[in-house]
């Protein structure tokens, strides 16, 4: 071995990534190599600070790709130089403790130093990481970006070649230059060794059949029980299984992630809630009766780690029929602020259908394995303080409500018994099955019958998989999701409601009358939802509200009924907690319906928060069960048909008990889940063989979130007051004004915002008194801009609104969440070297409370009053309704908390 080889980056001996196994031990030849690679590569990196000359700047380069990739930014690292190899023996510490970002891996040699019982299981030893070259820290962000929007490698090694090439013209050095496509697979497979494997199923995607043994007879005749399909196929004279899926393995993919000390370190958070459990607050999963009861059953630890599973179906391609299941696991140990990245989720397999699986239970099966034995006996794997053994459990299952009914092996669709919570039975009505309980609700499904090992009664087909799991304590487990059940189930059945769908005494040929006519027809028959507008009326104030609707609205805002079978959840959603209670309820003709709405919205609302207290949960039980109680109430008078109380209508009963078992329903939505098969259903694209496209998109994407994670590329922040940006003196890391900040005096600000100087300066002075400044002259310069960044929410003022843009976030609500202002400039202000950073705004006057004091009504024609506020006491955005009837008058509202978007 040769200096030159030390310094190629594609040798064969270049410092590797791979798992420990046996070998590694035995060819002590190889480990001493390994070992002087590595003390050459950070004894190099370490003189290169002061043999090189100053490396490329890329922070130009990726301005525009930064826009897609919030998580991750630009880094400084220093790249490799050697000059003798006498230098290696000099540095005989093995870590690195440089945090440049984007680690790569090596094999650790402090290993050997580790007691003997600790060296004895290997397996449970992984490689430590390094920083990666700049070269190599940038072309990773650069592939990502390719990747994701499944650019081909040949466009991929164009660009590069035109980039470098751009460099070298600028006068960079070679090893600056950007890695090609092959490189940069060859880095991330040593940067992510873990591995996949592969099992035999069904080529229609029934199920999976056994694994056959090394030595074991393999029966080339045998079939699908399912469908009768043959599990093997004959090529060139070789038996092939007919199709195959991939699982990475979670215990590999924890084991590999947690090894870092930063992934270690976010698991603390779980450490804390587990520690530290409240009883009167529910912020997270942690803080439910049913973490609770494990932790007092010893079945749970206070350093363990929770995770939640989700699976749920999805079709790749929008004119092919096929049905592909990803299963999808969140680690609940990390803050809900970090925890629903891209970067912080874990998928396990994608199963690649084409249809859906007759037996979930068979693909589960494998994952369940390995949760078991990490459950029983823990991960275990080595950190710079040691051997870590953390044990990890199970606490919910989920998905989507066929997904759960698969998980729970209920039957599905017209069962009698489908609530997934209560032994509720179900009636038919005109070929739907409808819970309206008249006599009570049911008694729920208890833990022993969620344990069992028979079928048959209650709509439980079999016993499910879980059932030998310890830490399914209740039919919790199985979770609610918020977005199905609040979205696609309560908010689009009472936008449908509202056009006469539950009129007993109008058919479906009635319901075709438009606009005023069909309600005039609905009032007449006392139908409890008739409005005294049309629901076209209402479609035209959503849409015309759109423009003055920030981005922080979930929901696009434009007509309901253009297209009711293909809005999202989040359009529902946003229908049912903010139109409806603003626009919607005024108009209904009945005031017994006003306030049964009401009830049902405050239930929706609550359960949407992210942090829910003991009478919160009260509050919403009372105000499911007087809107139910109404319901049945219109039943019964032959004025609604039964068949309101579908499954989703039955299943709200149960908001408040999952929000005592499992805190809010927002730790545990589908949401990410949903996020994520967008991501894989725009990268996947070949139909001949979409399966192998899943495995290597699968494989691809975990590498790319493990070198991308949330480290940043660059960690040196910039002063943000020599740049485009303005900034308060104290408080660099704070609010930001955007937008290409202009200098004017006193005079002029105060001519553009409205007002007369003097006000202005008499506005600014209080903020001064500290620096015993008194007033200001009219040609004192302040810095204007048009832009604000603060909290992630990015803030305009009232006059760039521009109608491209669609959305205008430009009505600010002020510290009391009772003052709302809508932004007329942003200007800094510096007096004795001290910045600080203010908002001219236009309060708003003649605002109302109504509906309950949840939203409140804007008179537009009343005039505003122009005052000036330090930015800090701006808190949030918020947006504004339009009302059918009167274009003057505004409702406004203002967006939840969310984590998990």
């Amino acid at each position: 071995m040769n200096i030159k080889d030390l310094l190629n980056n594609d040798s064969e001996t270049r410092t590797s990534g791979h798992m420990l196994d046996d070998s590694f031990f035995v060819k002590r030849s190889n480990r001493i190599e390994d070992r002087i690679i590595a003390q050459a590569c950070e004894k190099f990196n370490n003189r290169n600070k002061v043999a090189t000359t100053a490396p490329m700047d890329f922070d130009k380069f990726l301005a525009a790709g930064n826009s897609n990739h919030n998580e991750a930014e630009s880094m400084d690292t220093d790249d490799v130089q050697v000059e003798s190899v006498e230098e290696i023996n000099e540095n005989i510490d093995y870590m690195s403790d440089n945090d440049y970002g984007y680690s790569r891996v090596r094999n650790p040699d402090r290993v050997y130093n580790a007691p003997v019982d600790h060296v004895t299981d290997y397996e449970h030893f992984v490689p430590t990481h390094v920083s990666n070259s700049r070269a190599q820290a940038v072309s990773l962000e650069l592939f990502s970006m390719f990747f994701e929007n499944n650019v081909s490698r040949e466009v991929y090694d164009k660009c590069i070649k035109i980039v470098n090439k751009y460099m070298a013209e600028l006068g960079s050095t070679k090893v600056d230059s950007l890695l090609s496509y092959y490189r940069v697979d060859i880095l991330l497979k040593e940067e992510y060794p873990v591995k996949s494997v592969a099992y035999d199923m069904c080529i229609n995607g029934c199920c999976r059949f056994s694994t056959v043994e090394e030595g074991d007879f393999i029966d080339e005749d045998e079939t699908c029980p399912h469908c009768g399909e043959d599990r093997y196929k004959v090529e060139r004279a070789s038996v092939k299984p007919a199709q195959t899926f991939q699982i990475v393995p979670l215990s590999e993919q924890l084991r590999f992630e947690l090894a870092h000390p930063e992934e270690w370190a976010k698991m603390a958070y779980g450490t804390r809630c587990l520690a530290g459990r409240r009883e009167d607050v529910r912020e997270d999963i942690f803080d439910g009766d049913a973490v609770g009861r494990l932790l007092d059953r010893g079945v749970v630890g206070q350093d363990d780690i929770l995770v939640s599973m989700f699976v749920d179906q999805f079709n790749p391609f929008k004119n092919a029929k096929m049905a592909s299941s990803v299963i999808h696991v969140i680690n609940l140990n990390i803050d809900p602020k970090e925890r629903y990245k891209a970067g912080n989720m874990i998928q396990l397999a994608i199963i690649p259908g084409p249809n859906h699986p007759k037996d979930i239970a068979s693909f589960l099966e494998l994952v369940l394995d390995d949760l078991r034995n990490l459950g029983a006996n823990g991960l275990q794997f080595q950190t710079d303080s040691g051997l870590v053994i953390a044990k990890v459990h199970l606490v919910m299952a989920t998905g989507d409500t066929p997904a759960v009914s698969d998980l729970m092996n209920l039957a599905h669709h017209n069962a009698h018994h489908r609530c997934r919570a209560c032994f509720s039975y179900g009636a038919r009505d005109s070929s739907t099955t409808c819970i309206v309980e008249r006599d009570g609700p049911s008694l729920l499904r208890t833990e022993e019958s969620l344990h069992q090992s028979v079928g048959g009664m209650y709509g439980v087909k079999g016993p499910n998989i879980f059932k030998d799991l310890p830490t399914m304590t209740s039919t919790a487990f199985f979770g609610l999701d918020e977005m199905h059940l609040l979205g696609h189930g309560t908010g689009q059945q009472l936008y449908v409601a509202l056009g006469g769908k539950f009129c007993p005494t109008i058919n479906d040929g009635g319901r075709n009358a438009h606009g005023i006519h069909l309600q005039d027809r609905l009032k007449h028959h006392r139908y409890p939802f008739a409005l005294d507008v049309s629901l076209e009326d209402i479609d035209k104030a959503i849409c015309a509200s759109r423009a003055d609707i920030p981005a922080d609205f979930t929901g696009t805002w434009r007509s309901l009924k253009e297209s009711n079978g293909k809005r999202k959840a989040v359009d529902w959603i946003d229908f049912l907690l903010f139109v409806v209670p603003t626009i919607v309820v005024d108009h209904f003709v009945f005031d017994r319906t006003k306030a049964a709405v009401m009830k049902l919205v405050t239930a929706c609302r609550i359960a949407q928060q992210w942090r829910i207290t003991a009478a919160n949960i009260q509050e919403a039980e009372e105000a499911i069960g007087r809107c139910h109680a109404f319901l049945r109430c219109e039943i019964e008078e032959k004025r609604l048909k039964p068949t309101v109380f579908v499954t989703n209508q039955h299943m709200l009963v149960h908001l408040s008990y999952m929000m005592r078992e499992m805190g809010p329903l927002r730790a545990y939505s589908c949401r990410p889940i949903e996020r994520t098969i967008g991501v894989y259903s725009a990268a996947i694209k070949s139909r001949k063989k979409p399966g192998k496209n899943m495995e290597n998109l699968l494989l691809g994407k975990a590498a790319i979130h493990h070198c991308l994670g949330c480290r940043p590329v660059i960690c040196a922040t910039n002063d943000r007051r020599t740049s485009n940006f303005e900034v308060a003196s104290n408080d660099v890391a704070g609010p930001q004004l955007w937008s290409r900040p202009t200098r004017s005096s006193l005079a002029e600000l105060a001519a553009a915002i409205g007002i007369e100087c003097q006000d202005l300066v008499r506005s600014l002075v209080p903020f001064w008194a500290r620096e015993g400044i008194v007033s200001f002259e009219e040609n004192d310069e302040v810095v204007c801009a048009n832009k604000m960044w603060k909290d992630s929410v990015v803030y305009r003022v009232r006059s760039s609104v521009d109608s491209r843009h669609g959305r205008a976030n430009n009505l600010a609500v002020l510290d009391d969440a009772r003052e709302y202002r809508f932004i007329l400039k942003f200007f800094s202000q510096t007096v004795n070297r001290v910045t600080r950073l203010f908002a001219a705004i236009d309060c708003l006057s003649d605002v109302q409370r109504v509906n309950q004091d949840l939203f409140p009504a804007w008179d537009s024609l009343a005039p505003g009053v122009v005052k000036v506020v330090d930015v800090k006491s701006i808190k949030g955005i918020a947006g504004l309704v339009h009302d059918p009837n009167d274009e003057a008058i505004w409702h406004i509202i203002w967006p939840l908390l969310k984590y998990n978007q």
